[in-house]
């Protein structure tokens, strides 16, 4: 019998506001299937990969197999990845956070019927204010979400909240899901 390789990603569901793939690692692949980010798009099964270092992103290119002819280019944040056909935004909106935001504009779109993926530094910032990396209209104050290997933490209202796998919790303008997602990797 043969074991199916899958890979992890967790999804943030935020109520008036919509899902949010949560990364974590330095190095996120980029392409049609397969990848840390999946686009529904015509672009390369692997598109290229965006790579972290500190609080600088880099876009290495995945046009050639021979790594000496990969292409690498420094991003400028708030800005537009360089990859062909496709309007990829990156944004870190938060000045305390190095958390970045990646949306797809249409027509072309994530897969996994998600709004966008954010590129998680240590904590995310949910809110009315166009700094916040998940921006809910309704809001009345910004609500700061710490993550750790073990799920999301939060406060509100004098209360701390703990928000592990398929759970989901209410705390006054708030609703967020946590769900984690096992995906079969491409070969």
């Amino acid at each position: 019998m043969n074991a199916i390789a899958t890979s992890k990603r967790t999804i943030l569901w935020i109520d008036a506001c919509g899902g949010f793939g949560l990364l974590r690692q330095p190095e996120v692949r980029i392409g049609r299937e397969g990848n840390d980010i999946n686009l529904m798009a015509d672009v390369s099964r692997h598109a290229g990969t965006l790579i972290r270092r500190g609080e600088d992103w880099a876009w290495q290119t995945s046009h050639s197999t021979s790594p000496k002819e990969k292409r690498t280019d420094w991003l400028t944040l708030p800005g537009k990845l360089p990859l062909p056909n496709v309007n990829i935004q990156l944004s870190q909106p938060h000045p305390l956070s190095s958390t970045t935001v990646l949306r797809v504009a249409p027509p072309h779109r994530l897969a996994d019927s998600l709004d966008g993926m954010l590129l998680v530094g240590s904590v995310i910032v949910i809110g009315p204010s166009p700094d916040c990396h998940c921006v809910v209209r309704h809001a009345d104050s910004p609500l700061t979400l710490r993550v750790t290997e073990t799920g999301i933490r939060f406060r509100h209202a004098g209360s701390q909240y703990e928000l592990s796998d398929d759970q989901t919790v209410r705390a006054g303008w708030l609703t967020v899901r946590q769900q984690t997602l096992f995906i079969p990797s491409s070969p």
